[in-house]
């Protein structure tokens, strides 16, 4: 099944490569008219009906057809016809209610199995009843039809009026009827293709005229009562243009609710077609977290060797010093650049310090400019860097959704605006949840995602005296959520599990656990201080071990600690600091400065799970 998602997917990068995702309403681009599909004629349940009392039987032909895979056939087998003409009847239910002032007219492709000689006669019905009402009408002479298919076009100007109450405004039964043939054998005819145009001055209808029926299955859009790889097809093939679906069609397909059929309502309907728990009722789809939060300005992938090397540091801690980087903090960057040769720089939070003083404006420009100092030294050696937010972030002035904005001005930063979520502890915003992906050498299959997340500062419980509940920050349930299911969406558009790094500021409680059993662990390098992290444990290393995704959860925030461990096969680590006017950092005779540096992290694409991680000292050049 993997490889067959997997395949699906590839076909649908590559067609979707050049073509723009299409409306639901999708135009018909081979006609010169804006038409609607009502109904392909490809199922029964389309809403096919036949009239009961009139001998006739409703079935899908799936030899004779107009266009597509199968037309709808009725056949007769009344004797003569009654005494008001009729000798064959049959209508759809559409499911969807039209208003037929918004339309100029209705075609379809209409079959008759002889040449008619006589002055039979098509009736087409509108109504708004879902029996029995015939509502407004037209009727097309078939006089000297041949046997075969003809094209049908209805005038919807030019109807007549019902002669029973309907309302034009709410058309969801349309009607087809065989009038004035005495012929006595059975009588066979097909319909297929059934379109409405929409007046030049009409926008496309909305969404809410559909009426749901016990009979449809939301994401089954080909009627077969079930949700299968065929209906995600469908839905691929509509979103770039090969077909177009019907309205009701157009509305089972769109997964995620957005009134546009993409690729990605494709793959939540093959997420459900293998049982994956989605919800296909229009609320906000699996898929909607990665269209929100994949970073995409930079493609990253391995080198030629099948080598991909990460550098992670954290808490420089600038301060304000005129809007500038420090120059012994860029000195530090530089060196440990231009010694490690990384494919990419993660920055772990604490990048700003608290308290910017001046305008917003200043402040604004102060965080600019550091940022952009930071920035140029990775752009001149072409390392791209991802950031997160550590606890002080939140301190400098600047909101972090302003932050955010600066961070997305960088030439070489990946960091965006990703998934936003929020507490009804914490109100404020954790807009830093985002993703980046790392492909293989070739550049076409994804090997590693890497998840930058936004740990917060802290717990504010009262909000009227600003009392904090926990001084640190945890990670929120909602973005736990965000990861699961950004996480098996990732999985669905590559056919497997992807291997996956998270990097955060505040370390999880789990780091308690390394240090409680430093031999099972098999625990690395130094500890100097106390885990700071949160006294609430929200379930996020559960959640990484449930996904199976987790390869290691890096932090940064306590300065002193440069170790690592595995807990449940999962490494934790930090980083270190590289502050240069912090503790821990590596200025003047401050204790611990050994443990100033970053972590170098390598991955090889071959073998992505057994990647090497290592703690590396910053020592700086006489």
């Amino acid at each position: 099944m993997k490889r067959t998602i997997s395949f699906f997917l590839s076909i649908a990068v590559a067609v979707t490569a050049a073509l723009t995702p299409g409306s639901v309403f999708a135009e018909d681009n081979t006609k010169d008219e804006r038409s609607i599909s009502v109904a392909r004629c490809e199922s029964i349940a389309e809403g096919w009906r036949n009239v009961a009392d009139l001998q006739s039987t409703v079935s899908l032909d799936t030899e004779n057809k107009a266009e597509g895979d199968a037309s709808i056939k009725l056949v007769s087998t009344m004797s003569e016809a009654g005494a008001d003409g009729v000798r064959g009847k049959f209508y759809i239910r559409t499911g969807y209610i039209y208003d037929l002032n918004d339309y100029s007219k209705l075609t379809f492709s209409f079959y008759v199995d002889r040449l008619i000689m006589n002055d039979n006669r098509l009736k087409i019905d509108f109504s708004s009843a879902d029996e029995g009402n015939d509502g407004y009408s037209y009727e097309v002479s078939m006089k000297l039809w041949k046997k075969g298919w003809h094209e049908v076009s209805v005038d919807l100007s030019n109807l007549s009026e019902p002669t029973v109450a309907t309302d034009k405004t709410a058309v969801k039964r349309i009607c087809f009827t065989w009038l004035n043939t005495k012929k006595s054998d059975d009588l066979v005819f097909n319909i297929d293709n059934l379109r409405f145009t929409l007046n030049p001055e009409t926008p496309l209808p909305p969404l809410d005229q559909f009426e749901s029926r016990d009979s449809f299955v939301f994401g089954d859009v080909n009627f077969s009562g079930r949700v299968t790889v065929t209906d995600a097809l469908l839905a691929l093939q509509a979103a770039v243009g090969k077909i177009n679906l019907t309205t009701v069609e157009s509305l089972m397909a769109d997964a995620d609710g957005d009134q546009n059929l993409s690729v990605y309502d494709a793959l939540l309907l093959i997420m459900k077609s293998v049982k994956k728990e989605v919800s296909l009722d229009g609320e906000v789809m699996m898929y909607s977290y990665v269209d929100k939060s994949l970073a995409t300005k930079q493609k990253l992938q391995f080198g030629a060797d099948g080598k991909f090397k990460i550098l992670e540091i954290s808490d420089i801690h600038n301060n304000r010093n005129g809007g500038r980087l420090h120059e012994e903090t860029g000195a530090a960057v530089a060196q440990m650049l231009d010694e490690i040769k990384p494919d990419l720089l993660v920055l772990n939070g604490d990048t700003i310090m608290h308290n910017f003083t001046g305008s917003y404006e200043q402040r604004i420009q102060d965080v600019t400019g550091i940022l952009s100092d930071f920035n140029d030294i990775l752009a001149q050696r072409n390392v791209y860097w991802l950031a997160t937010f550590g606890n002080h972030d939140y301190q400098c002035g600047v909101t972090k959704d302003d932050q955010m904005k600066i961070y997305e001005s960088m030439s070489h930063c990946l960091a965006i605006a990703g998934e936003v979520t929020a507490d009804q502890n914490w109100p404020a915003n954790r807009v830093g949840n985002y993703v980046s992906q790392v492909y293989d050498s070739t550049g076409k299959e994804v090997k590693l995602n890497l998840w930058c997340i936004d740990s917060g500062i802290g717990v504010i419980v009262d909000q009227t005296n600003n009392i904090p509940g926990d001084s640190n920050a945890y990670i929120m349930p909602a973005q736990i959520d965000w990861y699961q299911k950004t996480s098996a969406s990732l999985e669905a558009m590559a056919g497997q599990s992807i291997p996956g790094m998270f990097f955060a500021h505040i370390p999880l409680q789990e780091f308690k656990d390394v240090l409680a059993d430093k031999e099972a662990s098999q625990m690395t390098g130094h500890n100097g201080e106390a885990v700071c992290c949160s006294g609430t444990n929200t379930g996020m290393f559960d959640a990484m071990k449930e996904r199976g995704d987790a390869l290691a959860f890096y932090a940064a925030h306590d300065h002193t600690n440069t170790f690592s461990g595995k807990i449940d096969g999962i490494e934790l680590a930090y980083d270190g600091s590289l502050a240069y006017d912090s503790y821990g950092g590596y200025y003047g005779d401050a204790p611990n400065k050994a443990t100033a540096g970053g972590r170098l992290i390598t991955v090889d694409e071959s073998n992505v799970t057994a990647y090497t991680s290592e703690f590396v000292q910053y020592i700086p050049k006489a």
